[in-house]
């Protein structure tokens, strides 16, 4: 699966497993910013069948339109339908401090092709949930996998860069279509307690403590809720600046098959502390 994680310093990274969020989608009838009333009722009664209450999550919200109209008029649809989805998770109780909102107008179609099914299956809000901790927040994008996508991180600027079709099923048949992907990032030392990430390990026959300068944490998985992985030959580029820039950077990652810290070297390329990480399909 693409789980990784980065410890980045004289020592770095480790895959983790995170709970994964939780992928809806509803749609609305065309220029319309409320839900007909049968998929309204579908919506709320999904939100009663949650594993736990509605009010321990938090959510990110990503409105979309079909491309009929100019992208202005959408982008407010867009953000209109986001906006609806906002005020029903809030009435039935989750926190608004804890709702992030996104508007894509028709820039990132499901389907492109030029009929009315297609523009039915474009009007959207695409609707992630994840348990709500006083962990480090996740980033969420989604993206068309045959196109790829690049995005930054909104707390530090990295940026990730996902080619076409770069992903696939763990077993390694081909994936297409709407993918979400998940980021986020390790920085200083409140973050480092807060992953509750172990950052000991044994070196040469005796203990050992990462003094990390950076961690990261990626995930993808499929609207579906299936786990994703990097298909072979392909790569994802991440591009990550140090928080303290060190005369040489190593990448560790954790493998949980040997349940033991590996290197990662050949992973990365490391200059005037930026680490620019090549993700690896097998």
């Amino acid at each position: 699966m693409l789980r990784f994680i980065l410890l980045l310093t004289a020592f770095v990274p480790t895959w983790i497993f995170a709970q994964q969020a939780i992928v809806q989608k509803v749609h609305f009838d065309s220029d319309q910013a409320t839900l007909a009333t049968a998929e309204n009722t579908q919506f709320l009664k999904d939100l009663t069948q949650l594993n736990q209450p509605l009010h321990t999550y938090r959510a990110f919200l990503i409105g979309h339109t079909d491309n009929k109209g100019s992208l202005k008029y959408n982008q407010a649809l867009s953000r209109r339908r986001a906006e609806h989805v906002q005020a029903l998770l809030v009435e039935k109780g989750l926190p608004k401090n804890r709702i992030e909102l996104s508007y894509k107008a028709y820039l990132d179609p499901l389907d492109t092709e030029d009929s009315d099914a297609a523009r039915a299956k474009n009007r959207r809000v695409d609707i992630l949930l994840e348990p709500w901790t006083e962990e480090v927040s996740s980033d969420f994008i989604s993206i068309n996998t045959e196109k790829g996508g690049t995005f930054e991180y909104s707390r530090s600027k990295t940026k990730i860069s996902i080619p076409p079709n770069a992903l696939c099923y763990p077993d390694g048949r081909p994936f297409k279509g709407e993918a979400v992907v998940s980021y986020r990032e390790f920085r200083d030392y409140a973050d480092f307690m807060a992953s509750d990430i172990p950052m000991n390990f044994d070196f040469e026959g005796g203990p050992a403590y990462f003094e990390s300068s950076g961690m990261f944490e990626l995930n993808a998985f499929s609207l579906e809720n299936e786990p994703l992985a990097i298909a072979k030959d392909k790569s994802i580029d991440i591009a990550f600046e140090q928080t303290q820039v060190q005369d040489a950077t190593n990448l560790w990652y954790f493998d949980e098959t040997q349940q033991a810290w590996q290197s990662g070297t050949q992973f990365i390329d490391y200059e005037q502390g930026e680490v620019e990480t090549k993700m690896v399909g097998s």
